[in-house]
């Protein structure tokens, strides 16, 4: 049964583009829907039937999973069932009638104030030797460009030199998917890019393409950002928890606050769907003051 699973792992990553991080979800989930079946006497895919696949269901609503890692298990299997059927390994899926829980109301995404934006990606501190005011600009020119341009984390440490017109201003963002998408920056990022760049040229090591460096020359990582961005985080001494992807939130609200077309905030996101960027429709409670003021003749 493993096979299988392997061989559709292997299609996910050639016809549809499935990062790492998308693989690595099916891989868990399919192993363990088929570490149950396996234990109820399936041997076999062309084994299961409904009644498997309800009861797999049942046990996992049990467990203290939340409804929405309980619908990707779901979406997983029947994802895996459908490429079944597609391969003619069995005859039809039984996980056709397979639901999962209603999600609650999803919750708005939280995001950074104007003052709050600023504070965080004013340029962080440094100790006046050498090696810390590199590092230091690379800090600051990081949270200048994650605050322009919206991109994941992940994202952002994949970008390589040729990914980069400064002089354009537009970065070249391979996002989910494998899907290219092009976002422009303004002048503060670019500035800071520029003063980042006069220094990365002194610690690279020879052949190393990415952008973004760490203290070694070498690639950063997704995790070491998230380092970095703590860091910066007890610096300003914030009053409330403050992740990486706030920042990607806040790009997206305040350009809709500002009157941006929903469109274009989903194209700079590389949102599939327009449902996913409608999420930052909402506003502060100061812009809706503002417009009631302005806007209600009895304000």
């Amino acid at each position: 049964m493993e096979a299988e699973i392997g061989k559709f792992l292997s299609w996910l990553k050639s016809q549809r583009g499935a990062s790492p991080h998308t693989l690595e979800a099916y891989r868990f989930d399919l192993n363990q829907a088929c570490a149950y079946l396996s234990a109820r006497g399936r041997s076999r895919w062309s084994a299961v039937i409904a009644t498997d696949l309800r009861a797999y269901l049942y046990d996992l609503s049990e467990t203290k999973l939340n409804p929405a890692s309980i619908r990707r298990k779901v979406a997983s299997v029947r994802s895996f069932f459908r490429f079944l059927v597609r391969g003619k390994i069995i005859d039809s899926s039984p996980a056709s009638g397979f639901r999962a829980p209603r999600l609650a109301r999803a919750r708005l995404p939280k995001f950074l104030f104007l003052d709050e934006i600023t504070k965080l990606v004013g340029r962080p501190s440094d100790r006046g030797n050498p090696e810390s005011r590199r590092l230091a600009l690379r800090d600051c020119a990081i949270l200048e460009m994650m605050y322009a341009t919206g991109i994941r984390v992940s994202e952002l440490v994949g970008l390589d030199l040729d990914d980069v017109n400064s002089a354009s201003q537009w970065i070249r963002v391979l996002g989910k998917g494998n899907k290219e998408r092009i976002v422009p920056f303004g002048a503060p990022a670019a500035a800071a890019l520029r003063a980042y760049l006069s220094v990365r040229s002194g610690w690279v090591k020879p052949g190393e393409k990415a952008v973004w460096l760490n203290a070694r020359g070498t690639r950063l990582t997704t995790r070491a950002v998230r380092m970095i961005f703590d860091g910066v985080v007890r610096r300003a001494a914030f009053n409330r928890h403050v992740h990486p992807h706030m920042i990607r939130h806040t790009f997206a609200t305040h350009l809709l606050d500002a009157g941006c077309d929903l469109r274009a905030v989903q194209e700079f996101l590389g949102h599939a769907s327009l449902s996913t960027t409608q999420r930052y429709t909402h506003v502060t409670k100061q812009r809706l003051k503002a417009v009631y003021e302005k806007s209600h003749p009895r304000a």
